[in-house]
């Protein structure tokens, strides 16, 4: 027995075993036991049969999932020792949990040597706690760079699960306040009755169940970095409270008269588009200009090319080691359908599809089926030209949204179009 290259199989082994046997198997994958080799006529003119005088010879495919993967080959050259069907049939049922065992051994292989390269991606691609590589993440980098050495406020933008708060915590350690607080608030998840008192903090007896006193998050994050997630849904009294103290840089807790001096470095989030709250008159414009000294937009995970794959395969070593589970490739197929999967959770969704498959997948890779993802991801459909014209018209009126962050007044100017041009796209996004 010799392991090579099936395509290399006669520059290697054009000695030992016949060349035309192991051609044959290979082109009909089907198990062939040969007594008489110099009388069959498929093979009587076989210069390494004749070279080798063999008079019986066994050949089985080793196949896994339709995959082959070799051959394992015997041959006697004894005419008293020829083989026999109960022989060949052990050699198949062998053939098959060797077939099991080698792609085991080639796809642990792969993955040592996926891992190596990975790792290396990773320290090259590696931006503190963010992976990226394609333009579009070079370039949100780069501004971080440029904006963390100051005090600015700033405004991130970015579809749910792109990682808005990873980025107000690369911000912060890159800032003169690293070495201070960093506080967050997801101003989403807690009822507006609360929100003041976790902001603001009170002191006792400033209210009935305040029986102590308890500092706020402004108080928390004195000399540090104050993180304001979904600001967008703060209500609209405490919008009023909020912009005094960005203007007055005190603030007053709960049952107190004192203020106190404020020293923050102020960060907010949203994936709402703002400049439309603010025109519905549900977010006050004064507060939006004081937050947004500046606005970084993230770009959602569709649209950043080949760093997908690099977060898959990074997010699976992940949870392969937090669920103890061996570490499996992702199939070509899965990886195609990952690139053209629209991702609509972003990050977070990739991160939920890829703990689930660790958990669940019971074959020797990860599939689309683990994934929980379509096969007709992988369809290419034809359309007619006007179809076709009409789906990259909604797809790039999709993308200057994107850009100007739902604006829709602002996306029809830079189309050239009429407002009313982009609400009929959009109407028709929302029909589909």
């Amino acid at each position: 027995l010799d392991r090579f290259q099936i395509e290399d199989f006669g520059e290697h082994l054009h000695h030992k075993v016949s060349e035309s046997i192991i051609e044959f198997v290979c082109t009909s994958r089907e198990p062939l036991l040969q007594n008489d080799l110099l009388e069959a006529e498929s093979f009587n003119e076989s210069a390494s049969i004749l070279e080798l005088g063999l008079c019986s010879v066994m050949c089985v495919p080793l196949i896994f999932e339709g995959e082959l993967l070799g051959v394992i080959y015997v041959g006697s050259r004894r005419p008293t020792h020829t083989f026999q069907q109960l022989d060949l049939k052990t050699l198949c049922i062998f053939s098959a949990q060797a077939a099991t065992l080698l792609k085991h051994h080639l796809n642990q292989e792969s993955l040592i040597h996926d891992n190596k390269k990975l790792k290396g991606a990773l320290e090259d691609y590696k931006y503190g706690s963010m992976i990226g590589h394609s333009q579009i993440m070079r370039t949100v980098f780069e501004r971080i760079d440029r904006l963390s050495p100051s005090d600015i406020n700033l405004l991130v933008m970015g579809e749910s699960g792109t990682g808005k708060e990873l980025i107000a915590r690369e911000v912060h350690r890159r800032s003169k306040r690293k070495d201070q607080p960093f506080i967050a608030i997801n101003c989403g998840a807690l009822p507006s009755t609360l929100i003041e008192s976790e902001l603001f903090g009170y002191q006792k007896g400033a209210f009935t169940g305040a029986v102590s006193d308890k500092p706020g998050s402004l108080s928390s994050a004195q000399g540090g970095t104050l993180f304001l997630d979904e600001i967008g849904e703060l209500p609209l009294v405490l919008q009023v409270k909020l912009l005094r103290v960005l203007e007055e840089r005190t603030f007053t807790p709960l049952g107190s008269r004192e203020s106190i001096p404020l020293d923050i470095r102020l960060i907010c989030a949203t994936n709402k588009d703002l400049q439309e709250a603010v025109d519905s008159g549900s977010f006050r414009l004064d507060l939006y200009y004081r937050i947004n000294s500046f606005e970084l937009t993230l770009p959602p995970l569709r649209e950043r090319g080949e760093d997908i794959i690099l977060l898959a395969k990074f997010l699976l070593e992940r949870a392969s080691n937090h669920y103890e589970r061996d570490l499996k490739p992702i199939s070509l197929e899965a990886q195609r359908g990952i690139r053209r999967y629209s991702w609509p959770g972003n990050i977070r969704e990739l991160e939920n599809r890829i703990a689930q498959a660790v958990i669940l997948a019971d074959g020797s890779e990860i599939t689309l089926q683990d994934l929980n993802l379509s096969k007709e991801l992988l369809n290419d459909q034809i359309l007619s030209l006007k179809e076709a014209q009409e789906r990259f018209s909604q797809e790039y009126v999709q993308h200057v949204l994107s850009l100007n962050q739902g604006n829709r007044t602002q996306a029809a100017r830079d189309l050239g179009v009429d407002p009313r041009t982009v609400f009929r796209y959009l109407e028709k996004i929302s029909d589909v």
